[in-house]
């Protein structure tokens, strides 16, 4: 098992291995709640396409766009609480985590109710703007308004989400993210079934945001050993604190928050709402893979945030997790962009040509940002939100101003491509960034195969086109066993310990938790 570097100082090494552990529990629970969401996913979507049409599916994807503004009155504060509570070690400094908690619910209360407020008065404006058939304006002015009561709850839920991955427990983190998509999966299934139609999406939507928040705060009230309820003590240096970190991640949050929305919008106003569809369903498939990379690479904050200090120890949690990603990543997004056409039959039951091009293309995009992600969340834990804000901010504008170009004068792949586009450079950008802050090289994530780490792709992309346009093709057996040989040798020769020093096997184990000792460990540590 890799192991990152060890002090002589006993102090240092339970650290270490602290922060080992808990990184590598919280990331395979991150691949769990990655399966269990995107089974989800995998089951509703196609129900719901069919049980509303792709008009109404549509609608629905696009009257989710002002909710998802909404959702800016997070204002960066979930990472802002999962940073500073994780300065800290478990169970030392609880009325710290009670001001940071009542802090997070103030700002939410305040911000989330005056969005609401906005959202119900400027409810024809947004319709209007949206341009919204006339059929449609009922079960959209009931879908905008309810969405916008239920991001505010969902915001409150979060305040306790984001303490339990501050306190270095993103595993049960993700146990509350899972709850939730089952049962809001249930919930549509439900309302669908018996027709409710989007009516019947939003309060299951409403009664699943509900349920969240309050397992969230059960949770914390567990691990913390605390005895506030929903509305804890609330402090003003604390709030200060929230806001001055959380401003910048607001920043970054619109920014991303301005990509898919934007380009809907644009889609509906110079195209159609099947168009919308059709962006939906390609976009959804790559961003809910990435949700995967995410999810494992999400714990590097609040552990970055333990040892911010500490370059070397960063510069271990950067080459551990970047091996990661060239061993899974890229062969992920690489199969989804060459054999997009047959996934998207195999799920769909149907050929949709347009969500397939755009597919292949969004694959190699969200590639490049997957690769970024551990550089990202270090940024942020080495106390430089700005670099991070400034990433999404670039990555946002090439978006949106290359959509609004685009698509009028290119149509649907216009779309497409600005989003590639910003992705490539914001990719660019925090890779840049991060080098500057803890200096690594190439050599230091792949010892002394660069060229094998850059030229195996490229085969293995090679050879899973030639499979597609081979004969093997046309046998579904024989091209499921060519496709599997093909990864298996891809994981084999990538890293090799005759040059590297350990092999695949030995990254992946990385991630595997070995104890859950944890709190006895801290405590004993701390004495």
């Amino acid at each position: 098992m890799l192991k990152l570097r060890m002090s002589d100082n006993p102090h240092s090494a339970a650290l270490d291995q602290f922060v080992s552990r808990r990184l590598a529990a919280n990331s395979m629970m991150g691949g769990l709640r990655f399966a269990v969401t995107a089974g989800v996913y995998l089951v509703v979507y196609p129900f719901m396409l069919h049980s509303l049409g792709p008009s109404q599916f549509g609608l629905w994807a696009l009257l989710c766009i002002p909710s998802q503004y909404i959702a800016l009155g997070d204002l960066g504060i979930s990472s802002a609480l999962i940073k500073l509570v994780s300065e800290s070690h478990p169970h030392k400094d609880n009325l710290r985590l009670s001001q940071l908690a009542g802090a997070g619910v103030l700002i939410f209360t305040i911000v989330g109710g005056t969005l609401t407020g906005m959202t119900f008065l400027w409810q024809n404006g947004i319709l209007d703007w949206l341009r919204i058939q006339p059929v449609f304006l009922s079960d959209a002015r009931v879908l905008l308004l309810g969405m916008a009561a239920v991001i505010w709850l969902t915001l409150l839920g979060n305040v306790y989400v984001a303490l339990l991955s501050g306190l270095h427990r993103m595993d049960l983190a993700h146990v509350v993210q899972m709850c939730n998509a089952v049962l809001n999966a249930l919930g549509i299934v439900f309302a669908l079934t018996w027709h409710l139609g989007l009516t019947g999406l939003l309060l299951s939507s409403a009664l699943t945001a509900v349920v969240t928040w309050f397992l969230a705060v059960f949770l914390v009230r567990r691990i913390a050993r605390v005895r506030w309820m929903i509305l804890p003590r609330i402090s003003w240096s604390a709030t200060r604190s929230l806001v001055s970190f959380g401003v910048y991640m607001y920043a970054a949050a619109l920014s991303a928050l301005l990509m898919e929305p934007s380009i809907k919008i644009l889609l509906s106003r110079y195209g159609s709402l099947e168009l919308v569809s059709f962006f939906e369903i390609a976009s959804r498939v790559v961003t809910q893979v990435r949700s995967f990379f995410n999810n494992i690479m999400h714990p590097l904050l609040p552990a970055s945030s333990l040892l911010m200090l500490d370059t070397t120890r960063i510069r271990d949690l950067f080459t551990r997790s970047m091996r990661l990603l060239w061993l899974t990543a890229i062969p992920v997004f690489v199969t989804l962009s060459i054999l997009a056409a047959p996934l998207m039959r195999v799920w769909l039951g149907r050929s949709v040509p347009l969500a397939q091009g755009a597919l292949s293309i969004l694959a190699f995009g969200w590639l490049l940002n997957i690769l970024t992600l551990p550089a990202y969340f270090l940024v942020q834990g080495m106390n430089h939100p700005r670099s991070a804000m400034w990433c999404s901010v670039i990555q946002g504008a090439i978006c949106v101003g290359g959509s609004y170009l685009l698509i009028p004068r290119v149509g649907f792949y216009g779309a497409i491509g600005s989003e590639a586009a910003g992705l490539f450079v914001a990719a660019a950008y925090i890779f840049w960034r991060f080098t500057l802050l803890c200096p690594v090289h190439s050599r230091d994530i792949f010892s002394n195969s660069t060229v094998r780490a850059l030229g195996l792709p490229v085969l293995f992309g090679g050879a899973l086109w030639g499979i597609s346009h081979s004969p093997a093709a046309h046998f579904m057996w024989a091209w499921i066993l060519t496709m599997s040989a093909v990864c298996v040798l891809y994981l084999k020769l990538l890293y090799r310990r005759a040059s590297e020093g350990f092999t695949s096997i030995e990254v992946l184990r990385g991630y595997l938790p070995i104890e859950s000792r944890d709190v006895k460990m801290i405590q004993g540590m701390m004495s």
